[in-house]
C-alpha cells in the first residue's frame, strides 16, 4: 500500500515520511516506537507534580496568544477540573487558536512547572475529548521517532488505517 492512500497523509507528510526513510505503508509498520507513555494514572490539577511528565484531564476556560518574537510565539489554555486551575503551554503552535475553545475538554500530556505560583504544563502532547473519545482515556500510548512537521498523532492514525485494512 502506498503512503498517499492514507487518510490524512498528502503530498508534504509523504515527503516528510521519505525523509525519514519511510517510503510504504510496510516500512511505516516496522517505524517502531522508541518508547511508551503510561498514560493510565490521569492525575488531577491539584495533584500535579513539578519537574515530571504528567497527565491530566481538564476544561479549557480560556485561551490567548502571546508574540515572543518575531517568529516565536506562545499559546496559552487556562484549564480548570474540580481542584484548581493551571496553564497550558505550547510553543510557535498559534493554528490552534482555532482548534481549542473554552468549554472544551482536553487530556493533555507534558512537563509541569511552577511560574508565578501556578502550575504550568509544557504540552507535548495532547487530544481534544468528544464523548466517544472519553473511552480513550487512561491507556498506554506509543511516542515514535519523528520530524518537524509529523506529529505522533500522525504515526498513531496512519498505523491505525493499515492495521485496520
Amino acid at each position: 500500500m502506498e503512503l498517499h492512500f492514507l487518510k490524512g497523509i498528502g503530498p508534504r507528510r509523504v515527503q516528510l515520511l521519505h525523509q525519514m526513510g519511510i517510503d510504504s505503508a510496510e516500512e511505516l509498520l516496522c517505524h517502531f516506537p522508541r518508547r511508551y507513555e503510561d498514560r493510565t494514572k490521569l492525575l488531577t490539577i491539584a495533584q500535579l507534580v513539578p519537574g515530571e511528565v504528567n497527565t491530566l484531564k481538564a476544561e479549557i476556560t480560556g485561551i490567548e496568544t502571546q508574540p515572543i518574537r518575531k517568529n516565536l510565539s506562545l499559546l496559552k489554555a487556562i484549564l480548570r477540573d474540580p481542584t484548581g486551575f493551571a496553564v497550558a503551554t505550547w510553543f510557535n503552535q498559534p493554528f490552534l487558536k482555532q482548534k481549542l475553545h473554552p468549554g472544551q475538554f482536553i487530556l493533555l500530556t507534558g512537563k509541569v512547572q511552577i511560574r508565578f505560583g501556578n502550575r504550568e504544563i509544557l504540552v507535548q502532547d495532547y487530544e481534544l475529548l468528544t464523548e466517544t473519545s472519553e473511552e480513550a482515556l487512561g491507556r498506554i500510548v506509543p511516542v515514535y521517532p519523528s520530524v518537524e512537521g509529523l506529529n505522533q498523532s500522525v504515526f498513531r492514525m496512519a498505523i491505525a488505517q493499515i492495521l485496520e485494512s
